[in-house]
């Protein structure tokens, strides 16, 4: 799938405590950007003081936002249709609406960026909310089946 490039402006949709964001920053270069977004202001303000230790706050920032939410994020509206790549990493199975989530990652893109997706994908939808809490249907890695990805 590649790594962020030199220049591109990415976009870290859930970024936590900043680390998939702060990689990226060390690809894109002094030209680049790196946008991260996520719901906890917690885990907004340490990741502004990763990027500050790592001495990368120049090409990195962070702002609270939800992805599943009904309103397109407002902190992302400045980059609308332009991220070269858009990351996330274990955010989109703890989202209460999915389709809305891959709605914002596709609203940043710029026509022909790339989106580059970790998480857990179940290939078995439960049958009852009982058969996650057996893990009836999990592979032995899926512990946060309560919000998997469903393909088919």
């Amino acid at each position: 799938m590649g790594v962020p490039e030199q220049g591109q402006l990415v976009v870290d949709l859930g970024s936590g405590s900043g680390t998939d964001a702060l990689i990226a920053a060390s690809y894109v270069g002094e030209k680049g950007k790196v946008i991260g977004i996520d719901m906890t202001p917690e885990m907004r303000s340490r990741a502004e003081e990763n990027a500050k230790a790592l001495k990368l706050s120049d090409r990195v920032s962070f702002v609270d936002g939800e992805i599943d939410g009904e309103d397109f994020p407002a902190a992302l509206s400045s980059v609308q249709d332009s991220a070269d790549l858009v990351i996330s990493n274990g955010v989109f199975n703890l989202t209460a609406n999915k389709a809305r989530a891959f709605q914002v990652a596709f609203d940043v893109l710029r026509p022909g960026g790339r989106f580059q997706l970790a998480d857990m994908v179940t290939y078995q939808k439960p049958s009852t909310p009982d058969a996650i809490e057996k893990k009836d249907i999990l592979p032995p890695l899926g512990e946060a089946a309560s919000g998997d990805l469903w393909a088919s």
